[in-house]
């Protein structure tokens, strides 16, 4: 799956995960808005902790109630001076005061999860970016990142200080279960933001060893593809020694003395060549096929030139033997030595045409003279 759709994917999760926080926090019950609700609360005796009026022990400490259950209670309805009065349902009930407190407070939980998200979002994009720059090392973009980014985490920070302070004027943390409440809003988001920005983190250096992986292979291929214009120049050399004629024994070694200096003036060219492939195939070990078939492909196409190289090689040997022979014996040794070598040069370059067939059916991209050749040489 690209590592874009996974990004997505991750967007849409912190989306949800924030929208759930919001809601679940803004519509979160206290312990003791519920008391309220249900009618006078009972103190513990021994840490003062405010029990539900139906509790025989104290939710804190274990302690009995019974003792607290004497004590004469206060009428928390009478305290309620400041809740509404005149307002009443259809049904001509008066609503609970837990219910108009509650709503009070949904909207900053509401506001403040959304800041906290956009946020999270924003941080989060500049520490990817700047992972990923830093990775395929590229600092300047990386610093334009930050320098982009800044002014509006400032913003938001400021919001979301504003946001909780105002949460905190509905909500004072006097009050035990608001303080608990809060505790617990800070440790699931703070939670939710640190495995955010640590994932940024992680998949930013995962896209960038990526990036950073095909821009290497992308500079080695673009050296290879530099080098083809001596590879062209090799191919003409060598078929312009092949096409003249040896009507001599002597004029064959002549002929060979100058096919070994071609190959003694390419072969650092060719090991340069085989030395840039190998780490091609180094940096692309996990890329996708359609990558390895170009890279199986070329690979091979280097090993049938090795082998004809070599070939070559073998027949110059002989012919340098040849013509320490004498002349009687010279024809008998061309024939027996040198012919089947020059048959097996012969097939393997009829090998390395098959091959070429085949990557041109592939949509590979061939030298000009090679495809010419292809064009001129029927296919059997």
């Amino acid at each position: 799956m690209p590592w874009q759709v996974w990004l997505l994917l991750l967007f849409i999760a912190l989306l949800i995960v924030f929208i759930r926080l919001g809601i679940v926090a803004g519509n979160r019950d206290s312990p003791s808005l519920q008391t309220k609700a249900m009618g006078p609360g009972i103190c513990c005796p021994s840490c003062g902790y405010e029990n539900p009026n139906y509790a025989a022990f104290c939710l804190k400490c274990g302690v009995s109630q019974s003792a607290a259950l004497k004590a004469p209670s206060i009428d928390l309805n009478a305290l309620a001076v400041t809740a509404p009065t005149d307002i009443v349902h259809a049904n001509g009930e008066q609503p609970l005061i837990s219910q108009t407190i509650r709503k009070s407070v949904k909207g900053p939980y509401v506001w403040l999860t959304f800041d906290l998200f956009i946020l999270t979002l924003l941080l989060g994009i500049v520490i990817f970016n700047m992972a990923l720059q830093g990775i395929i090392g590229n600092a300047e973009k990386s610093g334009e990142s930050l320098g982009k980014g800044l002014v509006p985490i400032i913003l938001l920070l400021y919001g979301a200080h504003r946001t909780w302070k105002s949460l905190l004027e509905k909500e004072s943390e006097s009050d035990p279960s608001f303080k608990r409440k809060h505790r617990i809003y800070q440790r699931i988001a703070g939670t939710i933001v640190v495995i955010v920005l640590c994932s940024a983190v992680g998949f930013g250096i995962f896209v960038g060893n990526r990036v950073d992986k095909v821009n290497r292979i992308k500079y080695l291929m673009t050296q290879v593809a530099e080098l083809g214009p001596k590879n062209l120049e090799f191919r003409q050399r060598l078929t312009a020694i092949r096409s003249v004629g040896a009507p001599t024994m002597k004029d064959y070694y002549d002929q060979c003395l100058s096919l070994e200096r071609v190959l003694d003036e390419y072969e650092p060219h060719r090991q340069k060549v085989l030395s840039l492939q190998k780490s091609i195939l180094i940096e692309a070990k996990d890329a996708p096929p359609e990558i390895w078939e170009i890279l199986r492909w070329m690979r091979e196409i280097n090993e049938k030139d090795s082998q004809g190289i070599q070939l070559m090689r073998t027949e110059i040997d002989k012919a340098k033997e040849l013509i320490r022979l004498p002349l009687g014996e010279q024809v008998v040794y061309y024939r027996r030595e040198i012919v089947p070598v020059r048959e097996e040069i012969e097939k393997v370059g009829e090998e390395e045409l098959v091959m070429f067939r085949e990557g041109q059916r592939k949509g590979m991209k061939l030298p000009l003279d090679i495809k010419d050749m292809l064009e001129r040489k029927p296919i059997e």
